[in-house]
């Protein structure tokens, strides 16, 4: 059974609680072993209306490995630690897991589209990155922000550390 790298993007409002959500999301995911810079969000006002402005992304990548079939069940835990962080029925943080792989980077969501596969219980698999010519390709249906080098470099170096641990493996 093929393993991948769990990693979660949020996307914070200037009220959320960063200790107690990287706390309750150690708990529902596993232990927190990289965190991405703080990253301006600012790619889109999708979230101004329910968030805020001056929102904040970061990415955390969690321990241990997990089973590629079953990664869907990580954006249904998502989706029920967002609406524990909701005040006056609106999010203070969306949390969006992804998965990442030898080969790409794939985001969890509960959106249908044109370009994503359903997995299970109404969550599907957006492919944001392949791995290609010893980097990340940015596809044409990829969000913007994963179009920045900050987030290539990061993802680059967290393809590294997942083959290393993969190389570590004795199953």
């Amino acid at each position: 059974m093929a393993k991948v790298k769990l990693f979660i993007g949020l996307i914070t409002a200037k009220s959320v609680d960063k200790h107690l959500l990287e706390s309750k999301i150690s708990q529902l995911f596993g232990k927190i072993e990289c965190r991405s810079d703080e990253f301006d969000f600012s790619h889109t006002t999708y979230y101004k209306n329910e968030m805020g402005n001056n929102l904040k992304k970061i990415f955390l990548v969690i321990n241990p490995l997990i089973s590629e079939f079953e990664s869907y069940l990580e954006k249904i835990k998502a989706v029920k630690l967002e609406n524990e962080f909701m005040v006056n029925n609106k999010r203070t943080v969306n949390i969006d897991p992804g998965t990442l792989s030898a080969h790409n980077v794939i985001l969890l969501t509960t959106k249908n589209y044109a370009h994503r596969i359903p997995l299970n219980q109404n969550i599907y698999a957006e492919l944001t990155y392949t791995f290609k010519d010893k980097n990340y390709s940015v596809l044409p249906w990829s969000y913007p922000d994963f179009g920045t080098s900050n987030y290539l470099s990061f993802f680059e170096d967290q393809r590294m550390n997942y083959l290393k641990q993969l190389r570590g493996r004795n199953d």
